[in-house]
């Protein structure tokens, strides 16, 4: 089955499927499969690679993981084989600047917008999210939760 749309995994994506304690394949893990199975080609931003690493390494004191930093490049190294990673660019840049004033954009808002830049700059039309009401702002991106993903195939 030929690749059909790129889908960007959010970084709450990437931390459900490596630290989620409710179940041994988790909802973000069994959608980001089925998402495959469809055709569909799963990438990452360097942005989500950076906030996977704060998160993971932050004591769990502060609402972290605290694995150790050797342990979260192992991580790391698993998503860097699994997915395309996107970086920025000018036109990512572009379209940030252009949705944040656009949209009245404010405080850590910034940070999902600035993924939506990359989506738009890099023609990545989906994103896979537990938090979809941080994305509604933005009709130019489909926004996919994943028990959405998992009852369209009941």
């Amino acid at each position: 089955m030929p690749i059909t749309t790129s889908v960007l995994l959010d970084t709450n994506i990437l931390l459900r499927t490596q630290f989620d304690k409710q179940s041994h394949i988790t909802n973000a893990s069994r959608a980001s499969v089925a998402l495959r199975s469809r055709g569909n080609r799963l990438v990452i931003t360097v942005q989500n690679l950076a906030e996977f690493w704060n998160v993971s390494t932050r004591p769990e004191s502060d609402n972290g993981h605290g694995i150790s930093t050797k342990e979260a490049m192992t991580r790391l190294q698993f998503f860097e084989r699994s997915f395309t990673i996107f970086a920025e660019s000018r036109q990512s840049y572009r379209h940030w600047k252009e949705l944040i004033e656009r949209h009245d954009v404010h405080g850590k808002q910034a940070h999902d917008t600035r993924l939506v830049g990359i989506m738009l700059a890099s023609g990545i039309g989906s994103i896979l999210t537990f938090n979809t009401k941080d994305f509604v702002r933005f009709p130019e991106i489909i926004t996919l939760h994943p028990d959405q993903v998992l009852a369209e195939l009941q």
